[in-house]
């Protein structure tokens, strides 16, 4: 007997070694089959000892000399699934890679997990009714995307939910964005509950996050496989456990872009769970503050707007007053947060010689020449974060001000936040960036929230830009409400008041409606799929060539971008527009360029719907 095995690594192909009798007796039970998806231990090339996953078994094979045998099964029950097994199929197609890449993103087998499968909770828990509120079980019966606007009751329909589950014995998955966000839930949960409802739901609800150790890992999968636990809170990676036992998967602000793998493959979790739970009979639900104008468009006749909060902070437009309110903050004590548009210290260099302007992001730190006459000579122009805080100084001397742009480092942004958070910092400046870590960031003493030139995100060139700053803005009005400050305020520095009173300020169905009317028209998503395919090569003749066939035979590409060169390698991105035959036309693609590439030394890129 034979198997085909799978290893973590870019060759898109199956690897033949030979099944000895020893362990098909001792791994199989006399069923051959039921090695499919499990892990075994092989000599890979010149390493020793190496894991892979058996994705087939067979009788023959077209050549039998010096193949190699299986040394040994690592699993007593196969790890992966048949559903799992044939749904990683479908991403290794979709993305361009090798199926034991995807796999691994399942669960990391190339570690040796030294974890029995026969894992169990103590049974010592002593078995409470856990109280309802039945209101919040209502949202889920004939509503699919769940609009809140306060973290508060948001958090409390996740804590009704799972004390439902808990009390039904069945097996509930709720997705979250971030760590972070998901252990801030975690200690709201533990704090709304006590005595023996405590032990109960820590021996019942489990964590999972890519954060820990593989061990851990592998437990909760288990765990959740062998229907002893009830609820699992996770992050992305939660969206490859077992589902065979789910009943409920809730996805808290599924367009997040926490969900989007930012490796190889970059697969959104979100459209994982989508296509994974057709298999099973699992109920899905969406959770929002503010949900995407394309989440909005595909869940439009399933949406329910949950309103808890009368004392809306208001929005108002302004023009220079930023002095002024900083200043009545700091009197009544409050904090302020500030939007501000450019990143780093200026915004473009201008060559002295011919006064070529170049943004800041394009220009080499090191080595600078001009690309028009060549000269080395340059000089700083435009305001960027760095210098508008050094000129908010002047409003007052004393004031405590940080800035957050992506020129920080994590670990420098995280303490500032936690500054920030314990009232150590009078205002805190930061750019869009923020939005990545709006859920970290108390809004318990903040006052004001005020966007500085709003006109320049309103204007960015992409497609998404107005919706962008209408979720940004409606998020601060969110997270304000929860924190019930009565008189926080959002103050919109625009100088094009027609724009605010279209956009900014309507009603979230006015302005969806909107904004995917101008959608179809220009035929972005939701009523096309952008993909983004990412070449690279140290062979630049060999891109130049690429771009050369994708120009005459693929009709729908509607952008390519120049070739660059970084760290001697070339790069090219590739922009395509596709509404119709989607799977035809992404096979043809696929042909197309790995029949040009080399997967062991060029690098291919597969994004969808990439942020633009």
């Amino acid at each position: 007997m034979f198997c085909n095995i799978v290893f973590p690594i870019p060759l898109q192909q199956k690897f033949v070694y030979f099944l000895p009798e020893q362990i098909i007796k001792q791994f199989s039970n006399n069923e051959i089959r039921s090695l499919v998806g499990s892990r075994a231990i092989v000599d890979f090339g010149p390493k020793k000892d190496v894991i892979g996953v058996i994705v087939d078994v067979k009788e023959k094979v077209e050549f039998d000399k010096n193949i190699k045998p299986v040394k040994t099964i690592f699993d007593t029950k196969p790890l992966f699934s048949f559903e799992q097994l044939e749904f990683a199929k479908k991403i290794a197609n979709k993305y361009f890679v090798s199926l034991g890449m995807v796999l691994n993103q399942f669960f990391p087998y190339e570690e040796k997990v030294k974890f029995t499968q026969s894992i169990i909770v103590s049974q010592n828990v002593k078995r409470v009714k856990l109280d309802v509120n039945v209101k919040y079980l209502e949202f889920i019966k004939d509503k699919k995307l769940l609009v809140f606007d306060t973290i508060n009751e948001k958090f409390l329909f996740y804590t009704n939910i799972i004390f439902d589950i808990i009390n039904k014995e069945k097996q509930l998955i709720i997705l979250f964005p971030s760590n972070v966000y998901l252990i801030d839930f975690w200690k709201f949960l533990l704090k709304n509950i006590n005595g023996e409802s405590v032990l109960l739901v820590k021996s019942k609800v489990m964590l999972y996050t890519g954060e820990l150790p593989v061990k851990e890992r592998f437990r909760v999968w288990q765990l959740l496989r062998n229907k002893q636990i009830n609820v699992v809170l996770a992050t992305k990676v939660g969206a490859f456990l077992p589902f065979e036992n789910v009943t409920n998967v809730v996805i808290d602000e599924a367009d997040s872009l926490g969900y989007k793998n930012q490796e190889v493959p970059m697969y959104h979790a979100c459209d994982i769970v989508q296509e994974r739970v057709k298999t099973y009979n699992i109920v899905l639900n969406y959770s929002f503050f503010i949900p995407s104008a394309e989440f909005f468009y595909k869940n439009r006749k399933s949406v329910k707007f949950i309103k808890s909060c009368d004392n809306l902070a208001k929005i108002k437009v302004v023009k220079g007053e930023l002095k002024k309110i900083i200043l009545e903050n700091i009197y009544k004590f409050k904090q302020t947060v500030v939007i501000f548009p450019y990143k780093g210290y200026a915004r473009f260099c201008v060559c002295c010689i011919c006064k070529h302007k170049i943004p800041i992001k394009k220009m080499v730190s090191e080595g600078f020449l001009c690309p028009k006459c060549g000269s080395k000579y340059y000089e700083l122009r435009g305001t960027g974060i760095q210098k508008f805080v050094q000129k908010l100084y002047d409003i007052n001397k004393n004031l405590t001000i940080e800035y957050i742009d992506s020129t920080l480092n994590t670990k420098k942004i995280e303490k500032i936040i936690n500054d920030f958070n314990n009232e150590k910092i009078d205002v805190l400046v930061a750019t869009p960036l923020l939005f990545n870590y709006i859920y970290r960031i108390s809004f318990a003493n903040v006052k004001s929230v005020y966007f500085v030139c709003l006109d320049s995100l309103l204007y960015s060139g992409s497609y998404l830009c107005y919706e962008n700053v209408y979720r940004f803005i409606t998020l601060c009005k969110v997270l304000l409400n929860s924190y019930n400050i009565a008189d926080g305020e959002i103050c919109l520095e625009i100088f094009h008041q027609k724009e605010y009173n279209d956009v900014l300020l309507s009603e979230i169905k006015v302005f969806f409606k909107k904004e995917l009317k101008i959608r179809k028209e220009l035929c972005f998503p939701p009523f096309c799929e952008v993909i983004k395919i990412t070449l690279v090569s140290k062979n630049k003749n060999k891109l130049e060539d690429i771009i050369d066939i994708a120009k005459e035979k693929i009709r729908s590409v509607y952008l390519i971008e120049d070739i660059i060169s970084e760290d001697k390698m070339f790069k090219v991105e590739i922009f395509i527009k596709m509404d119709k035959n989607f799977e035809y036309q992404m096979v043809q693609i696929k042909e197309l360029i790995l029949s040009k590439f080399d997967v062991r030394f060029d690098k291919v890129y597969v994004e969808y719907n990439p942020v633009l």
